[in-house]
């Protein structure tokens, strides 16, 4: 979904690649910059989901609380719903 991901520009604007749904797409990363941590990207709409290990990137900042690691699982509706309470 993300392809190369040189800056936080790669994933400005995202948009769900589902025919029926062009809602923009919702990423997260989990742990230290340059470390194995995880990435979650996910639809709000139409609930398409994707969760990999990843080296997280250097320009990946997060200022507001982290999630609990409760919402960070194989399913998207727990980390919606911390999303859209917390980071907005």
């Amino acid at each position: 979904m993300l392809g190369g991901w040189a800056g936080p520009e790669a994933i400005v604007g995202l948009t769900c690649p589902s025919e029926a749904c062009h809602t923009s797409l919702r990423v997260y990363f989990h742990g230290a910059a340059l470390e194995r941590g995880g990435l979650w990207v996910w639809c709000p709409s139409c609930r398409l989901y994707q969760h990999c290990s990843v080296r997280v990137p250097a320009w990946w900042e997060w200022e507001r609380a982290r999630p609990p690691l409760t919402a960070l699982c194989h399913c998207p509706d727990l980390l919606d719903a911390w999303w859209t309470e917390s980071r907005w």
